[in-house]
């Protein structure tokens, strides 16, 4: 998007974790929740991929969307931000129209994840780096 916004809300995130004073709270089982193996290896791919400035691998994202298709969570959002990165390097009119499906699944699941609205803070407190996937895309 080139939107600055998502920069600025990647690093305020990670200030807002830095700090530690406010928990995740009710949040955590459904968005957040990091106790599956999957989950967690799913996690670390991203944050390998982000320190290393390169791209998810389609079939791992395309993996873990197929482990995990019975609840909404930040994990499937962060997939399909990062399908959707991949997609735009096709540079295609067919690549980039579902690279913004794409956006809207991931879109949707960080705003339907939890049976209340969530706020940004709640967003910035979580390990998931959607806010770095939306910055890069």
């Amino acid at each position: 998007s080139g939107w600055p916004i998502f920069g600025l809300l990647e690093l305020a995130g990670a200030e807002v974790r830095r700090d530690g004073s406010a928990p995740l709270g009710s949040l955590g089982r459904c968005c957040e929740d990091l106790s599956d193996q999957g989950d967690a290896t799913f996690l670390s791919v991203l944050q390998d991929a982000l320190s290393r400035g390169v791209l998810v691998r389609f079939s791992v994202a395309l993996d873990y969307l197929a482990a995990s298709p019975s609840r909404c969570s930040w994990g499937k959002a962060c997939a399909y931000f990062a399908l959707a990165e991949r997609l735009l390097y096709t540079r295609t009119g067919i690549g980039k129209q579902a690279a913004k499906d794409l956006m809207v699944l991931g879109e949707l699941q960080l705003s339907r994840c939890a049976p209340k609205s969530v706020t940004v803070h709640e967003q910035m407190l979580s390990s998931w780096p959607f806010w770095s996937f939306l910055r890069r895309i």
